[in-house]
């Protein structure tokens, strides 16, 4: 295996933090060399310096997506940190209702990565919206066009790991055996959008509009600290609705930033709400 130096990790490592605002620290070279080793063996070059400028000066789109799903950490299941997604029904759904009675519900779940994310939270809200006669929607974002395809298909392997802390009563209910896979049903499909997107590319607004409910959980660890700042503050201004919330995982903070979100306690979990 080609060994990377000093020199190409640091030309590296900036190269991917300006584009992907992933940050590799100083004792992670070998963990960046495993991942791009991978490109380097398909490509004709003899070191990870000649890749480097190659990625520096391509125009190619694909070039640069490649090594976003290459980097990319695909890690989630479904009702993943189920706490999070239950406060749904249980408390942040009846309180924005009450501030604003018939109005249309919008989530937005940032690095959804292959789609276990948006579609537990499809299933929460489709059941409780059911009961309420009222409408929500959920729009998905991930930098990884490999992972998006996945999320779309909506079809994992039995043997997945996806399902390790899933109720059966809901595998019964919203997912439909095809072979050696489940897949997820077509109401539930059908209120998620999958769009590609970098959170390196944010414009003065958001495309997608403003959101009552932002999922950003486990994307941010891979910032550095001026990155997230940028973030939050962008998402408190331009993203997240007035008496909207957003919802980090339960391992993650805005200690070390200055916010104007609200830390808020709800049940047994914490979240930061726009007041």
């Amino acid at each position: 295996m080609e060994v990377m130096t000093d020199e190409e990790f640091q030309l590296l490592r900036d190269f991917i933090s300006q584009k992907s605002g992933i940050s590799y620290g100083k004792g992670q070279k070998f963990i960046l060399q495993q991942k791009l080793y991978r490109l380097l063996e398909k490509t004709s070059f003899k070191n990870f310096k000649e890749y480097y400028y190659f990625l520096k000066y391509s125009s190619s789109k694909e070039i640069l997506q490649e090594l976003f799903d290459t980097l990319a950490v695909n890690e989630t299941y479904f009702f993943r940190e189920k706490e999070q997604i239950f406060l749904l029904k249980d408390y942040i759904y009846p309180e924005l209702l009450d501030l604003r009675p018939n109005r249309v519900i919008k989530i937005l779940s940032v690095g959804c990565s292959t789609g276990e994310e948006p579609y537990s939270i499809s299933m929460i809200s489709s059941e409780y919206f059911k009961e309420q006669n009222l409408n929500f929607s959920i729009t998905a974002l991930d930098i990884s066009s490999k992972a998006l395809a996945i999320a779309e298909s909506a079809t994992y392997k039995k043997v997945s790991l996806a399902f390790r802390s899933i109720e059966p009563k809901y595998l019964k209910e919203h997912f439909e055996e095809i072979g050696q896979s489940y897949k997820v049903k077509d109401n539930i499909r059908a209120n998620v959008k999958f769009k590609m997107f970098n959170l390196m590319e944010l414009q003065p607004y958001f495309i997608f509009g403003k959101f009552d409910i932002v999922y950003c959980r486990n994307v941010m660890i891979y910032f550095d600290k001026l990155l997230r700042q940028q973030i939050i503050n962008y998402f408190y201004e331009n993203v997240v609705n007035p008496d909207g919330y957003l919802i980090l995982s339960s391992t993650e903070n805005l200690n070390d930033i200055e916010t104007k979100f609200v830390l808020t306690r709800i049940g047994q979990t914490f979240v930061y709400q726009k007041k």
